[in-house]
């Protein structure tokens, strides 16, 4: 098992409370652009904050993944605190259900980020094989 250094998982930590505080910052005050390239400007920064939010997040979960020794199944699950949260965050205030769309997508990217850092020997077949089942005499 690789262990992480500190600059590692300080970095991650700050990618991930500054991603979050851009997400956070893009949705609650979006601008009001006329012109289609400020709107696609606009969709591409809340995108690429979301993907740095999923990778920072992936990156923790794998790291706890390793310690845990969690198997590739459940890495593959790392996005679903992120969903609660971001559907938390949608009842609380509003103006957040402009994010609702993308909770999915921090689901989906969050997990298979997370399991391809744990795991990057495993094909995605072999993550998401069933486990074998239990037997009452060892082989």
């Amino acid at each position: 098992m690789k262990k992480s250094s500190w600059g590692v998982k300080l970095a991650v930590s700050v990618g991930f409370f500054m991603s979050g505080g851009a997400l956070y910052w893009l949705v609650a005050s979006p601008p009001r652009p006329h012109e289609l390239l400020f709107r696609i400007g606009y969709v591409s920064a809340v995108f690429c904050a979301l993907a740095v939010l999923s990778f920072c997040w992936a990156a923790f979960v794998a790291d706890l993944a390793l310690k845990r020794g969690w198997s590739p199944r459940t890495c593959i699950r790392a996005g679903v605190p992120l969903c609660m949260l971001a559907l938390v965050w949608g009842f609380v205030d509003s103006r957040f259900w402009l994010v609702a769309p993308l909770v999915g997508l921090i689901n989906l990217l969050a997990g298979f980020f997370a399991r391809r850092i744990a795991y990057p020997e495993l094909t995605d077949e072999e993550a998401a094989a069933p486990e074998p089942p239990l037997s009452l005499f060892q082989k």
